[in-house]
Order: C-alpha cells, then sequence, then structure tokens
C-alpha cells in the first residue's frame, strides 16, 4: 500500500483521541462557547490539527496551529487541503515554547494533558507560551484542570501473582479490580491562564467504610470552559492507580496522604505516601 507525499499513518495516540467522543464533544463544545467573530487562535501541540480544524469551521479568521512533530505536522497540513482549510488554518513546524505568532490570539488551546498534569507538558508550555505572549487574560481551552486523589483497595493479582503496579482505568467504565475506600477529595485546580508549577501537599480522605487501602487513585477533569456546571464542558482523563503499602483502615477514619510533584514530571518523580498528619498543606513549587 502506498500513501500520497505528506501522508502517514497516524500514531495510535491520535487515531484514539480522535475517536474519543466525550473528548470531541467536549472540545468542540468550548471552542464554538468562546468563538468571536474575527477571532484569532492559536492552537499548541496541534497534532492531527483537529482542534484547529473546528475552530476555523466556528468562525475563527485565523488559527495558528504549532506543531513540533516534523510527520505530524504534514498530516495535519494534509487534513487542512483535504478540508479546504488552507487559507484560515496554517500549520507551523516549532516548538511552541519558542514560538511567537504574527499577530496576537485571542483564543489559546492546548491538548497535552495526562491526568494528573504529569508526564505531558501542558502546564510548563502553557507558562511559556503566555509569558511570551505578554497577556495575561487571554482565553485558554481548557480553562481549569481539576485534580483529585481516592482512597482504593486494589486486586493486584494476575495469573497467580501479587503484581503491584502503577495501572490506568477507564473513567466511564466499571473496573473490578478497584473498590473505592473514599470519595475522591480534590487537592489542586490548575487554572490554564495562570498555571501553577506543581503541588505537595497533604490529603486527608475520609474512610466511607472498613477495609484494606493499598493505593489511591489519581483523578483528572480538564473543564474546557468557565462554565464548571455545565454537562458538555468536562472531559475526564484516564485514571491512574499508585500502590502503596496496604494499611487496615476503619470507617470514619481519616488517612493522610502526602503528594508532591512538578507539573511535567515522569511519574518516577512523583513522592506520593502514607502521611501522619498535614505536615506538608500547600500549592505550588513542588519541592
Amino acid at each position: 500500500m502506498t500513501f500520497p507525499e505528506g501522508w502517514r499513518i497516524p500514531q495510535p495516540y491520535h487515531h484514539m483521541m480522535l475517536i474519543n467522543e466525550r473528548r470531541m464533544k467536549s472540545f468542540r463544545f468550548a471552542i464554538t462557547k468562546q468563538m468571536i467573530p474575527g477571532c484569532v487562535v492559536l492552537e499548541i501541540g496541534a497534532g492531527s490539527g483537529v482542534l484547529s480544524a473546528i475552530a476555523a469551521r466556528a468562525g475563527a479568521r485565523k488559527v495558528y496551529a504549532v506543531e513540533r512533530d516534523v510527520e505530524m505536522a504534514e498530516v495535519a497540513r494534509r487534513v487542512m487541503t483535504l478540508n479546504g482549510l488552507n487559507d484560515i488554518v496554517e500549520v507551523i513546524t516549532a516548538n511552541a515554547e519558542n514560538f511567537s505568532p504574527p499577530e496576537q490570539p485571542h483564543l489559546v488551546i492546548c491538548e497535552m494533558l495526562h491526568v494528573g498534569l504529569v508526564n505531558e507538558q501542558q502546564v510548563p508550555v502553557m507558562r511559556a507560551v503566555l509569558s511570551r505572549l505578554g497577556q495575561t487574560n487571554l482565553r485558554t481551552i481548557p480553562y481549569a484542570v481539576v485534580n483529585a486523589l481516592q482512597l482504593v483497595e486494589m486486586d493486584y493479582h494476575y495469573e497467580g501473582f501479587e503484581i503491584p503496579i502503577i495501572r490506568s482505568s477507564h473513567p466511564h467504565l466499571e473496573d473490578q479490580r478497584i473498590a473505592a475506600v473514599s470519595e475522591p477529595v480534590t487537592y489542586w485546580v490548575c487554572y490554564m491562564g495562570q498555571p501553577e508549577t506543581g503541588v505537595d501537599i497533604c490529603v486527608p480522605l475520609l474512610a466511607e467504610r472498613d477495609g484494606t487501602a493499598n493505593g489511591i487513585s489519581l483523578i483528572s477533569k480538564a473543564v474546557l470552559t468557565e462554565e464548571f456546571e455545565h454537562p458538555d464542558n468536562d472531559w475526564y482523563l484516564f485514571q491512574l492507580q499508585f500502590p502503596l503499602p496496604a494499611r487496615p483502615v476503619f470507617k470514619g477514619q481519616v488517612i493522610w496522604v502526602r503528594l508532591a510533584y512538578r507539573a511535567g514530571c515522569p511519574l518516577s518523580e512523583m513522592t506520593i505516601e502514607w502521611q501522619t498528619g498535614p505536615e506538608r498543606s500547600k500549592i505550588g513549587e513542588a519541592s
């Protein structure tokens, strides 16, 4: 099989994002909601260019779609050609942190999201881009990312072996290996207009039942516009479960978990541990 020049088979990650109907519905809602006549849009980490294309169809006068991966940038250009959007969407191959658009954007879209705002470079890139643009009142998509912790009892047994490893779960499908011990507790609401660099915080989790706690679940929700309560506004990311030494808990007991990391860091650099009390409780630069 041969492909036209400038085309390639998209990476599985991009395909998964395109077929995620909840994600696409939420981003389409947010982009349409934020659009004003003559709007100039900057998309950071454009990938296939689908969000830039939605912005163009929603009425943007000009969209600058920045993608540093050379091959993916070529895919995005092909997408714009196929859909007749070349006059509106300009795909730029560049590192977004070093790119200055030729005109001031009204809206910045960045979807480099990962649960807990780790791994992906959403926060470092947004900080760099907004600083370069020199404007703090830009509208952003997402507007904020809400991060929460939940105490869980995990089944780490596979094929007769106990294998306590970091694992992920679908936000909208029941996972038989996870039993909630507490309700989720929000520990960080990161606003993309002025994103903070990380967290170092002690989170109290109230046990809802007797049992054994042997891990925590990290839960993140991208809030795409300021309308926190709108049903089409949110996109839940895949959740992560982190193993911790097993400990018995009883209903009504408060269990403290210390969480410390810098935004965008690899999972291996995160500190997650049982804590006896709120010795540390702050949002900001993670130590």
